[in-house]
């Protein structure tokens, strides 16, 4: 505290994505200074995070507890996103085999064989006292019916995958804090494959003027043309990761992008123009 972030000494695999800070929300740059109750966005690996974490919370934060019902492909991959230091996560599924499969492939991951949808099974396992329910067991009414009891039991939060729109106006008068609709997320991303331009996706950083975007650099880009450094970004924009063959990471100062390249960048809603073209072809 008290140093400009360029002088923490964080690792340049992590990077310091926005600082919020009394209701506002911006985006970091070097000679802002942290002050005792900030929050901050972290980016880089998990591994990498967990490893500069200490040096802004001396006392970590307790683990929290998720319970997931339903082991399918979404709540696998829910699973296996969670699992580190920061969560204690239990995966309830009903099919036997499954609930081997999964428990060879996560690593710290409860894994229990039972029916998740069940009040009795959630009392069993103890689910009234998890920080979060997740239901996602591939039924709508099966999720909505899990995610009910969850809370009537003392769950904290819980979530439903809902797949049905005209169930989205009565999980909320359910008690469900949030329901989540596979056909809407699959509908930005087509959205997004639509649009012209650089642009591929675009998603809003919560409570904040800051986009959250995936861009494609097009062939003559003005961002090919310099190292990142030197590229005629506002300050308002941070490329946080690049994505080259499969493979990300968070860039340095000196690296360059190339034609293909898909970019992650904030950047706040007064200069999403300006900063756009510097992806597109010849700056449009």
């Amino acid at each position: 505290m008290g140093s400009p972030l360029r002088e923490l000494g964080i690792s340049k695999s992590v990077r310091i994505g926005s600082i919020s800070r009394e209701g506002k929300t911006w985006i970091a740059v070097a000679d802002d200074v942290l002050t005792v109750g900030d929050r901050i966005t972290l980016i880089g690996t998990r591994d990498d995070i967990d490893k500069v974490k200490d040096s802004f919370q001396p006392q970590p934060p307790p683990k929290q507890g998720v319970v997931i019902a339903g082991g399918g492909e979404t709540g696998y991959h829910l699973a296996y996103v969670l699992e580190g230091a920061r969560f204690a996560v239990v995966l309830l599924e009903a099919d036997r085999e499954r609930c081997d499969d999964l428990a060879v492939r996560l690593k710290s991951t409860t894994v229990v064989h039972c029916d998740g949808t069940l009040r009795e099974t959630l009392e069993e396992e103890r689910v009234g006292s998890a920080d979060v329910f997740v239901a996602c067991t591939g039924d709508d009414e099966n999720n909505i019916l899990a995610a009910v009891e969850a809370k009537d039991i003392g769950t904290k939060t819980v979530m439903s995958i809902v797949g049905r729109p005209d169930y989205a106006a009565v999980v909320g008068k359910l008690g469900i804090d949030l329901a989540v609709s596979p056909r809407r997320v699959m509908a930005r991303q087509v959205l997004g494959l639509l649009q012209s331009g650089p642009v591929v996706s675009r998603s809003s950083l919560a409570g904040s003027n800051i986009g959250v975007f995936e861009i494609e650099v097009l062939p003559e880009a003005p961002a090919t043309e310099h190292v990142l450094a030197n590229l005629r970004l506002p300050p308002q924009c941070l490329i946080a990761a690049v994505m080259r063959e499969d493979y990300a990471r968070v860039p340095g100062a000196d690296d360059r992008l190339h034609a293909g390249d898909t970019v992650v960048a904030l950047i706040e809603d007064s200069v999403e123009e300006q900063a756009l073209k510097v992806f597109g072809t010849n700056g449009r």
